[in-house]
């Protein structure tokens, strides 16, 4: 868009091959300018990626724009496979291409906003409400009780860390207002001195007790850990206790034998198991014999 008459009628993307301009110039008020613009029109339209043309130009008065109601020109534009924008003028102007262009806009920037129909502050909308819900679930995430030990540690910090930069900014201004008259600068440095005082001993007050507090809550947290991780130690020793009680091993070392399968895999628990096979394994509590079934001397 633009208001010269040598201005660009015509917008095209950016990112066409680096062969192809971003836009067609021409001349928007003289004899030739219905031609230059139709010629300019015509060569955007060979062009497969380019998908709109905006033909704009300032406001003027009727001769100015006389060559936007040239026949030929809206010929042109109405037999484009390229849809037009037409943007010629202000509100109250009007040409004859206004008639034939796909949209007719008032404004060069009527033309931009029905071009690109992007709102943004919907997005900027859409956008908090969405970083706000994430905040919000990701809040919810982290347990009370670290959520509490954060606050405790960071908060004192973030307080002193903005009164330092507050101060900072006092003591600025007061070195700013050194040229004014020594009654004057004595009155605002007591008054900022005094400030000073008092806001770094009510500040150091809330640290000390802060630190205390968080002290506190550190050692209650350790020793519930040394407690619990006793009771956790005597737990898994009964556990220990109870598993060497029903090892098998045991029983064995106490002059009981296994018998099993050659492989060591199936146990035999009964006489009619054993009599079937002609193999077992005998397991005692410190090695393993292979032995023989033989039958019956009553058989």
């Amino acid at each position: 868009m633009a208001d010269a008459p040598s201005s660009s009628p015509v917008s095209t993307p950016v990112d066409l091959d680096p062969v192809l301009p971003a836009g067609a110039d021409a001349p928007v008020q003289d004899r030739r300018a219905a031609g230059a613009v139709g010629a300019a029109l015509r060569g955007l339209a060979e062009q497969p990626r380019v998908e709109v043309a905006v033909v704009c130009r300032g406001g003027g008065s009727l001769t100015d724009l006389w060559a936007f109601c040239d026949e030929n020109l809206c010929r042109t534009i109405a037999n484009l496979r390229l849809p037009v924008i037409s943007a010629v003028g202000h509100e109250s102007d009007r040409t004859l291409i206004d008639d034939v262009a796909a949209v007719s806009c008032s404004t060069p920037t009527h033309a931009a906003d029905a071009l690109v129909q992007l709102d943004l502050s919907r997005a900027r909308t859409d956008l908090t409400a969405l970083a706000s819900l994430g905040a919000r679930a990701g809040s919810t995430a982290i347990r009370s009780r670290a959520q509490r030990l954060i606050e405790f540690s960071g908060a004192p910090t973030r307080t002193l860390r903005e009164e330092r930069r507050r101060l900072h900014q006092l003591l600025r201004e007061v070195r700013a207002s050194a040229t004014r008259g020594a009654g004057e600068r004595q009155r605002v440095n007591g008054r900022h001195a005094l400030v000073i005082t008092r806001k770094g001993a009510a500040f150091g007050a809330a640290d000390s007790a802060a630190r205390a507090q968080l002290t506190a809550n550190a050692r209650a947290i350790q020793a519930r850990g040394r407690t619990q991780l006793a009771a956790a130690l005597n737990r898994v020793s009964g556990f220990a206790r109870t598993a060497d009680a029903h090892d098998p091993q045991r029983t064995l070392e106490r002059g009981y034998a296994l018998v099993t399968d050659p492989s060591g895999e199936e146990p035999i628990d009964t006489a009619a198991s054993a009599r079937d096979r002609e193999r077992v394994s005998i397991r005692f509590a410190d090695d393993a014999v292979a032995a023989r079934i033989e039958p019956d001397r009553s058989d």
